[in-house]
């Protein structure tokens, strides 16, 4: 009974020799990226001046420019959004509509036939290539009533370049 034991310990011991070395087999593969260089440029800011509560002021005859300029051939989707103003306390809120210390911010221009609200992203324009551009005009609807401290409002807005069709 103790040669049987020990003939399946030492089977049992050689096994597991062997289960070991198969499972430290290895092999390798190589990965080649190429980067695509994509960047864009916005000319102007827009300094509105003075307003009223619930009025609004536009842009006219595409007075912004957003072009590809990036480094390689890559031609470029351009998204655009709004968002919430970054001066006062408590600051302005973009929204589809006016209201109590929200404000209405549009866009107008490549894809974007008519005024759109930009409180979400939007697809401003679709495989523009390098050195191509877009233009839009903008659009600010200011508040119904305004409880910040701040007499200027800064507005940011952002637009997004990703690869065409991705």
């Amino acid at each position: 009974m103790k040669k049987t034991l020990i003939s399946l310990l030492v089977i049992a011991a050689f096994m597991m020799t062997c289960m070991g070395v198969a499972q430290a087999a290895q092999d390798s593969l190589d990965i080649t990226v190429t980067i695509s260089s994509i960047s864009i440029s916005v000319g102007d800011d827009w300094d509105i001046g003075i307003m009223d509560l619930d009025d609004t002021k536009a842009t006219t005859g595409g007075q912004f420019t957003v072009t590809n300029s990036g480094t390689s051939n890559t031609p470029v989707d351009l998204d655009i959004i709004g968002g919430d103003s970054t001066s006062g306390t408590p600051n302005w809120t973009i929204q589809p509509s006016n209201g109590p210390d929200e404000f209405v911010l549009e866009c107008q221009g490549g894809l974007l036939t008519s005024w759109t609200s930009l409180h979400s992203s939007q697809n401003l324009q679709n495989n523009v290539g390098i050195g191509g551009s877009a233009t839009f005009d903008l659009q600010l609807t200011t508040p119904i009533s305004d409880s910040s401290s701040a007499d200027l409002q800064t507005i940011p807005v952002t637009v997004t370049a990703s690869i065409a069709g991705s």
